[in-house]
């Protein structure tokens, strides 16, 4: 019954989708009618005009650049976004930041098939896509910060490429094809976490491959990385390997830790890791009740559902300590960008010791009376056993000043 037993999307965010409607949305920003978008998701020829078209039709002082006030619908609800130095005009490189993103993208999937293989609805072969995500982006430049981009992916036993060639790939091995760490590093980005999933103790279907943390600048950065040629090169492997994915763009909690006593010593951890038994790496998804549901006849007040868990929290910190529990990364979603409809709150990653060490502490959250407080929190919730593939969450990866 405790946090180890079995048992709306508002915010701003990214969109991180390799289909066509992804071209429409971006398009869309710039205030571009419906029939040109059409023609320019199928005609590259329509990317290399539309900057100083777009540019000469709504720059009506000709000082080289689109004031907000000149700008049309889309467009201007999106500024922020399309004016990357945040001068306060679009100018036609700014134009052509977005397009060339856009057109290289159309390129490669006319080339290579389209790498998300869209449904019919539009969204990538892997998940949903969020219908608010082009709204997400329209962050002010002095808003536009640091994020971290979290990742759970399922693989296909065999990559499934859109165009039907024949492959000997795994999935997994068609995502280390795409790989866009190299890019990602160029915009001033880098992975904070990656790890396999050994188990997967608590969560409905899909089961978990593997889940990625990377930390990006800005969002200005990513469409920037987004616009890259070497990153088109290989963005073509990524839907093909992925049967299901959520992308989820969160805000780390800086310097997280649940307790302030400092760590205890290795010799007096009471369940050690061992060849046998070795330490391993939770990942705690989380879903809040709007409203914490306490059993009939509770006395409990009525709370939310992070109230809820903040007092969990609080009763299990001393019992974490005393089993030698590190931990390593707390992080609040901003919005899921591509999933299966539903939303989530936050999310933690913690060391274990051991087995026996989570065990011990099962035991102890069991048998306790505060883990009320996490069965009248919990709406929805996954909790995977993880093997560190990457960790940097100590020292994470910064934005260059």
């Amino acid at each position: 019954m405790g946090m180890f037993g079995s048992q709306s999307i508002t915010k701003r965010g990214i969109i991180m989708t390799d289909d066509r409607s992804s071209v429409i949305n971006f398009l869309s920003i710039l205030g571009i009618s419906i029939a040109a978008i059409t023609t320019a998701v199928f005609s590259p020829t329509v990317f290399a005009q539309s900057s100083q078209q777009i540019l000469e039709a709504l720059d009506t002082d000709n000082d080289g650049a689109i004031s907000k006030s000149e700008a049309r619908d889309n467009m201007k609800q999106n500024f922020a976004l399309i004016d990357a130095n945040g001068d306060g005009g679009i100018d036609a490189e700014e134009l052509d930041r977005v397009l060339k993103m856009m057109a290289a993208q159309n390129d490669a999937q006319a080339q290579e098939g389209d790498s998300a293989a869209p449904s019919p609805g539009g969204d990538p072969s892997f998940g949903t896509l969020n219908p608010n995500a082009a709204s997400f982006m329209n962050v002010p430049s002095d808003r536009d910060n640091m994020f971290y981009m979290l990742n759970l992916m399922k693989y296909h036993d065999k990559a499934k490429y859109a165009d039907g060639r024949e492959t000997n790939l795994t999935g997994e091995e068609a995502d280390r094809l795409y790989n866009p760490l190299p890019e990602v590093e160029k915009v001033g980005g880098g992975l904070v976490y990656a790890g396999g999933v050994e188990a997967q103790l608590v969560g409905k279907d899909p089961t978990w491959d593997r889940v990625g943390i990377v930390m990006y600048p800005s969002r200005a950065k990513l469409m920037q990385m987004r616009a890259s040629a070497d990153f088109q090169k290989t963005v073509v492997h990524k839907g093909p390997s992925l049967a299901v994915s959520q992308i989820i763009v969160t805000i780390p909690e800086e310097a997280w830790t649940y307790s302030d006593k400092p760590p205890i010593a290795a010799a007096d951890v009471p369940h050690p890791a061992s060849a046998d038994d070795p330490s391993f790496t939770l990942f705690h998804l989380v879903k809040y009740r709007d409203v914490a549901e306490y059993p009939e006849g509770s006395s409990e007040p009525k709370r939310s559902g992070r109230e809820a868990m903040d007092m969990f929290w609080k009763s299990l910190a001393g019992i974490l300590h005393e089993a030698g529990v590190t931990p390593m990364l707390k992080a609040e979603v901003d919005g899921v960008l591509v999933g299966d409809g539903r939303d989530w709150d936050d999310y933690r990653i913690l060391k274990f010791p051991s087995r026996r060490a989570y065990e011990a502490v099962l035991t102890k959250i069991e048998s306790s009376d505060f883990a009320i407080h996490f069965t009248a929190a919990v709406e929805d919730e996954y909790r995977l056993q993880l093997a560190d593939l990457m960790d940097r969450t100590a020292n994470p990866p910064t934005p260059p000043k």
